[in-house]
């Protein structure tokens, strides 16, 4: 009976840094999901010059869903997620769009 229990807790650990380890990759995965939204709406707006309904109809499906942005007060783009994961990309004269 102890000997259940101790296969049954040791699996239960296993499962348990099995969703640590996914839950992981899922958040660098969203995290570079949205720097690239963020970085192409930037430059879609301040280097192309076009509407941020223009640059947001050229993400990709699984990016449309990204909160953007567009402070009023300074040329860049926030993209959120569930207000966790955040990026900035920011634009710069002679540099473009660059993501902090």
């Amino acid at each position: 009976m102890l000997r259940l229990a101790l296969i049954g807790l040791g699996s239960a650990a296993g499962l348990g840094l099995v969703v640590v380890w996914h839950m992981s990759q899922i958040d660098k995965e969203t995290s570079m999901l949205i720097g690239f939204a963020a970085k192409e709406i930037c430059s879609c707006l301040y280097v192309e010059e076009r509407t941020l309904e223009a640059c947001r109809a050229d993400l990709p499906a699984e990016a449309r869903a990204i909160h953007l942005r567009v402070p009023k007060d300074e040329e860049a783009v926030e993209a959120r997620v569930n207000w966790q994961v955040k990026r900035l990309a920011r634009y710069s004269e002679g540099s473009g769009c660059t993501l902090e």
